[in-house]
């Protein structure tokens, strides 16, 4: 059930980053699954369309807990990118494979120790990839929701 979840999130964040739009505060509060087990993001009051030429949305923006590293930086300058939106779905990712091991501050400390805390918690070894090229600090390290529907990857989460 966690890949099934896990694909249509990536499958939703393809389809709202194909249309030039970041999230900017996904969460497991933001994401509904009905009764079929299909599975739908909501709340996009944070919502960016990215335009190169705009920074004036560039404060930090969304849960802290799950706000990607390079929004906490507080630099003028910054402009968001849908990376931000792929950082947070590792988080998610480890919470849908580890659902008792999310206190925050386990969560915190998967922010820290990614790997550390994948190994204690045993998470899955597939999990456990997509998780660590997640949390990447670097946005550019970051795999994007296309990146991860295509090719090998694919078929990982059927």
């Amino acid at each position: 059930m966690a890949w099934s979840y896990f694909r249509q999130i990536l499958e939703a964040l393809q389809f709202i980053h194909g249309k030039d739009i970041i999230h900017r505060d996904l969460k497991p509060n933001n994401i509904f699954i009905d009764d079929s087990g299909t599975v739908k993001i909501g709340d996009f009051g944070l919502a960016l369309q990215m335009d190169v030429s705009s920074t004036t949305n560039s404060l930090p923006v969304g849960a802290y807990l799950y706000r990607a590293p390079e929004m906490k930086k507080g630099d003028p300058t910054y402009k968001p990118t849908n990376k931000v939106d792929m950082y947070a779905l590792g988080l998610i990712l480890f919470q849908l494979f580890c659902p008792r091991q999310c206190s925050e501050r386990k969560m915190l400390k998967l922010r820290d120790s990614p790997e550390q805390v994948c190994e204690k918690c045993k998470v899955d070894e597939t999990a456990k990839h997509l998780i660590l090229e997640l949390l990447q600090t670097d946005p550019l390290k970051r795999p994007s929701a296309a990146d991860l529907l295509i090719g090998e990857r694919r078929s990982l989460m059927l």
